[in-house]
């Protein structure tokens, strides 16, 4: 099989794949979580865990996203 170029094609223009990826940039980002006197009238931010859940879910919702670290503060 013939190798593919990866240079634009005549048109000027990479193929959608190429093109996905190159527009695609990925972000590591780190989890942080800690508890307030403030947040204790809210019951979905009672506990670290439900704040770590939370925040979890968003960044795994993100393709563009990847948890590298995560931090708590108690």
């Amino acid at each position: 099989m013939a190798r593919k170029s990866r240079k634009p094609s005549a048109s000027g223009t990479l193929d959608a794949a190429a093109q996905a990826k190159a527009e695609m940039k990925l972000y590591r980002t780190a989890v942080y979580a800690r508890l307030s006197v403030e947040d204790s009238k809210n019951p979905d931010c009672d506990t670290i865990e439900n704040q770590l859940l939370f925040v979890r879910n968003y960044v795994e919702s993100k393709p563009y996203l990847r948890q590298t670290a995560e931090y708590i503060e108690m």
